[in-house]
């Protein structure tokens, strides 16, 4: 009678272990096709562009909108800018753009 019960919580028990994991689905890829552009091109200039007409995606990677992220950079110019002749515009939404 002992060896039954004993039987039956660890029946009931290893039950209950493998109903509670999450089934693996295998993924599409690891690294995500827009991403892995940024080693050829560096980030600003392959992976920005992309990300800021995916409103979904940018807001995941910068955490703002990307109206807000222009009203940042606008904000934060004058502190990040470096005062060059060749210095652009791009310059300072670049930067603010890889020290989020």
């Amino acid at each position: 009678v002992q060896k039954r019960k004993a039987a039956a919580v660890a029946a009931t028990l290893l039950h209950l272990r493998k109903s509670g994991k999450k089934r693996y689905c295998k993924k599409k890829y690891w690294i995500a096709p827009i991403f892995q552009e940024r080693k050829v091109h560096g980030f600003f200039h392959a992976v920005l562009p992309k990300l800021v007409l995916e409103d979904l995606r940018f807001n995941n990677y910068i955490r703002m909108s990307a109206t807000q992220f222009e009203k940042l950079t606008f904000l934060v110019r004058a502190d990040i800018f470096a005062p060059c002749e060749y210095s652009l515009q791009a310059e300072t939404f670049q930067r603010t753009a890889t020290t989020r």
